[in-house]
């Protein structure tokens, strides 16, 4: 079907034609037409003029009349060139080559863009000569309507890729004579004629910068011929090919490799480099495996590597990279190849997608769990401030509940008296108990309950926790019985919890056991080198435990049989805070029971091995402590900083009972201004006091000169969180002692100090 260019273009586009040669590819054209991958020429665009026409550089073109094609990229590239140069040229369109050739042999024209290879086979007949311009080289495909004829450009790949092969085709004889055939070097004459006048003109020297211009570009074009014949060889590999400089931005690549990349052409990527392709995702790792092997000198061969394609999948590469070196033998950049190997990678992808969907599942419920467990722990730390507070408001009346009949025993009291007042600290000392079992509840749960690591002598704990429970079991006719194995000398850990524990299951043992015996047995039931793990265990001949309670007994608030709390009392919290101890110790609890015949309650804790020097550990009687005081301190003058006046009163008739002088500060001022005017052997700061509180008391006096900063500083709140006593070590505090104050505790503790202090 003869037409005009310009039309063909349009009916190609209108899908009245089926196929069209000699298109050169463009990212426009590709949009609008089907391109095959394989280039059927490769050529050059050529300047074609009259023979007394001198058109030798792009500078010559200046006001001259150009005739180009309408509509092709000879018109389009040429009127891009001469901007650039600032060269102004007025262009002729025309339809056809053969119009353009007429125009210039008429004189119409001063000068024709074409093709090389239609410029080549019809110059003579319009005697028509070829200048020394060259430009734009261009790969030329047959071109079919836009998603039309995908069958027939795939038949023209095949064909040619087999024709390009073959040197017996007449195909591949025509080939090699067009690309082969060299661009004219030959100088002109007129350039002879400036060179002789360089020395008498400014004109003559642009004239000769002119024409080495023109020259390094006719040797540049020469080169490319070249190169295009090598381009030519790689654009028919079957696999991909690149290389890139040492700033790894890319010099070149076959069409394969461009349409890997996304683009339409090889030209599309130069300049660009990884971040700017289609698969982006890759392209540090891509990079860094291009600097190794520049760096190393080293090549890299077949190995596998993702790729993402422009469309969004992955892709998987089999690649080889080597250094790209110039005729000195420097790298330059890098050559790489590779082939896709997806086909081969199908069962794995399949695997992998099925892998990151459970990933994703267990990461979406994960996450849920975890959204759950903020939750669950925001209501735990809210529930454990609550009490914490509630717990500081309870002890401070407590204090005085529990420490005003202390008092008033020492004072002298009547049988009847007497006994009113035993159910007043009895009251008093259960009310304790469950706020301390509460608090501890809270603690545990909140995650803020913290082991001390001390000597345990093993016996002695287990005989102060017979002594503790004695009178009952004895009110009762109920025989005490231990059984102690040997276990490793110098064992440590918190002693205060585990004889907690231990006191909760004797104290159970004892209230739910009407007659015959209660055992304790200790033995060891694993050793390491660095710690032994302790079973404690405490059998009663008592009521015992239905089989369905045993399950929820070591919940918090649950007793076998909640109509029991009405005989025997209790919170059902002791059991539950006895196994959270020995879990936080590294064991466990648990219960063995037949109703009618008794208990057998166990607890495991693992405690570590001293791997210094130990003793016995010698602890100076409770009831000691307040005659020490009397014998050893009567008359030393404290410090007491208390706001509340009832707590106030109690807590310097303990201390006078013990013989110790006090004075009285009602707040943190008047505490810091009675240390800096007195000399005081030890000073008593409750947290909480107005003006300015007892934390804040502690740091200034601790920054008074050193004698008065030197004093032993005991906290006595009812704060009781681990926290609390944090911030009072922190603060410059010595101890802590806890309110509601008992007596024995107070003494001990101060006795402590004291004798510390006069050593010092």
């Amino acid at each position: 079907m003869p037409c005009e260019w310009q039309e063909c273009l349009k009916a190609l586009e209108a899908k009245q034609i089926d196929l069209l040669p000699d298109v050169a590819l463009t990212a426009e054209r590709s949009r609008k037409y089907g391109f095959h991958a394989v280039p059927a020429l490769n050529s050059w665009s050529a300047a074609y003029v009259r023979k007394e026409t001198h058109i030798e550089s792009v500078l010559d073109l200046k006001n001259k009349k150009v005739a180009v094609l309408n509509g092709s990229i000879q018109d389009e590239y040429l009127r891009k060139l001469l901007e650039d140069f600032g060269v102004s040229a007025v262009f002729v369109p025309v339809h056809s080559y053969a119009e353009g050739f007429t125009l210039v042999s008429e004189g119409k024209a001063d000068m024709v863009a074409a093709n090389r290879h239609f410029g080549e086979q019809n110059a003579d007949r319009y005697h028509l000569v070829a200048s020394s311009l060259l430009f734009q080289p261009s790969r030329l495909y047959f071109a079919a309507p836009s998603g039309a004829n995908a069958d027939l450009l795939a038949a023209i790949d095949r064909h040619l890729e087999v024709w390009k092969s073959s040197e017996n085709s007449p195909y591949f004889s025509i080939l090699q004579k067009w690309i082969a055939e060299p661009a004219s070097m030959a100088l002109p004459s007129w350039v002879i004629w400036v060179l002789g006048g360089l020395a008498t003109t400014v004109v003559a020297v642009l004239a000769i910068a002119q024409v080495l211009r023109r020259l390094v570009r006719e040797r540049t074009e020469n080169l490319r011929e070249s190169d295009l014949l090598l381009q030519t060889i790689i654009d028919n590999l079957p696999m991909r090919v690149f290389w890139k400089d040492r700033e790894l931005r890319y010099l070149g690549c076959n069409p394969r490799f461009a349409k890997d990349a996304g683009k339409h052409l090889s030209e599309e990527l130069l300049g660009k480099d990884d971040h700017e392709m289609g698969w982006a995702a890759q392209a540090d790792l891509y990079r860094a495996d291009d600097r190794r092997v520049m760096d190393s000198g080293q090549s890299t061969l077949n190995y596998e590597e993702p790729q993402t394609t422009p469309d969004g999948k992955t892709i998987w590469l089999r690649t080889s990279k080597v250094p790209l070196r110039n005729s000195a033998g420097e790298t330059i950049g890098v050559l790489g190849i590779y082939d896709d190997i997806t086909a081969q990678k199908q069962v794995e992808d399949e695997l992998t997608r099925h892998r990151e969907h459970l990933e994703q599942l267990v990461e979406q419920r994960t996450a849920e769990l975890n959204s759950a467990k903020e939750i669950a722990e925001t209501a735990s730390i809210a529930k454990s401030a609550f009490l914490a507070n509630m717990s500081h408001e309870i002890r401070t009346p407590l204090n005085a509940i529990i420490g005003m009949p202390h008092i008033l025993r020492r004072s002298g009291l009547t049988p009847q008296q007497s006994e009113k007042l035993a159910r007043i600290e009895l009251a008093g000392q259960h009310l304790l108990d469950t706020i301390n079992a509460v608090l501890d509840l809270s603690k545990i749960e909140a995650g803020k309950f913290e082991l001390e690591d001390t000597l345990i002598p093993i016996e002695e704990v287990v005989q102060t926790v017979i002594s503790m429970v004695s009178g009952n079991a004895q009110a009762k006719g109920l025989h005490l019985n231990v059984k102690l194995s040997s276990l490793p000398e110098g064992l440590m850990g918190d002693r205060t919890r585990l004889q907690q524990a231990l006191l909760n299951y004797l104290s159970n043992a004892v209230k739910f056991t009407e007659h015959g015996s209660i055992t304790v047995e200790v033995e060891q039931d694993d050793d390491t080198p660095d710690s032994t793990l302790v079973r404690f265990s405490v059998t009663d001949t008592g009521i015992g435990i239905a089989p369905d309670a045993i399950p929820r007994l070591f919940s918090a608030f649950e007793q076998a049989d909640n109509s029991l709390t009405r005989k025997y009392g209790g919170t059902g919290l002791g059991l539950a805070i006895t196994r959270k101890i020995a879990q936080i110790m590294g064991g466990d609890a648990g219960v063995t029971s037949e109703p009618g015949k008794g208990s057998r309650f166990w607890l495991t804790v693992r405690l570590k091995k001293c791997l210094g020097e130990y003793g016995a550990v010698g602890i100076k009687g409770l009831s000691d402590a307040e005659a020490t005081l009397k014998a050893e301190y009567a008359g030393t003058r404290i410090l007491l900083a208390e706001d509340e006046p009832i707590n106030s009163e109690i807590t310097r008739s303990f201390l006078n009972e013990a013989g110790l002088l006090v004075d009285i500060a009602e707040d943190g001022e008047e505490a810091l201004k009675l240390a800096t005017e007195h000399d005081y052997a030890l000073i008593l700061m409750d947290m909480q006091m107005p003006n300015m509180d007892g934390l804040e008391a502690s740091r200034r006096i601790r920054r008074l000169p050193k004698k008065t900063a030197q004093i032993p500083i005991l906290a006595l709140t009812a704060n009781a969180y681990a926290e609390d006593k944090k911030l009072c070590l922190e603060a410059g505090m010595n101890d802590f002692i806890t309110k509601p104050v008992v007596p024995e505790r107070l003494f001990q503790t101060l006795l402590k100090w004291l004798d510390r202090n006069h050593s010092a």
